[in-house]
């Protein structure tokens, strides 16, 4: 297979803080931006204890989970295992290639804590390249080029860069109730990344 393989991916966690989330859920596509090979939802418990899942149900609301739900998944350390294997089908894809990682501020959030939780549990992981392709980052940086239009929101302030601004800003069709779900999200940054290739073709 001579075109590029992707694993576009993204995370529902337990928290912000990289050294200590845990991940909940992982969704990916694997495609080759023209073909999708395959794509999934692996969800996790990651928590010790039944109490640990009540103390945190407030913060889970927002990805919609509830105690009751995260208690049915497999544990972490299955979970992760199989993530591990995402990858490795991924670079059986690509001939042997590792495959190119994209996500939203996957540098600064996704991968690091994907690591931390593969070390954490014992999971090998391939041998994952550095040079991630971060659609954040690339927002960014159109963004100071005035490539993306600038929109205001309700209260008049300009819309910044999470990831529901930036389908927004770009016109994406969407429906707002779907965002914080892995699965939405990672199809939202396979379309903002479309479509950015699509306004720097043009341009």
């Amino acid at each position: 297979m001579s075109r590029p393989i992707y694993v576009v991916l993204d995370t529902e966690t337990t928290g912000l803080d990289v050294n200590t989330a845990g991940i909940i859920s992982f969704s990916y596509i694997i495609t080759d931006l023209e073909n999708e090979y395959e794509r999934g939802t692996i969800e996790m418990n990651p928590f010790e204890s039944e109490s640990d899942i009540e103390n945190a149900s407030e913060a889970l609301k927002i990805n919609g989970y509830t105690p009751e739900k995260i208690a049915t998944f497999d544990s972490a350390r299955v979970g992760m295992a199989r993530i591990a294997d995402v990858f490795q089908r991924a670079t059986l894809l690509g001939d042997g290639l590792w495959p190119r990682v994209m996500g939203y501020n996957i540098v600064a959030y996704d991968m690091p804590i994907i690591k931390n939780n593969a070390k954490k549990y014992g999971i090998t992981l391939p041998d994952i390249r550095h040079d991630y392709l971060d659609v954040l980052q690339g927002i960014r940086m159109l963004d100071v080029m005035g490539v993306i239009p600038v929109k205001f929101k309700e209260d008049g302030k300009p819309m910044g860069n999470r990831l529901y601004e930036a389908v927004q800003r770009l016109e994406i069709e969407s429906e707002q109730d779907k965002f914080h779900g892995s699965m939405y999200d990672t199809e939202m940054t396979l379309r903002i990344f479309q479509t950015l290739a699509e306004k720097l073709n043009n341009n």
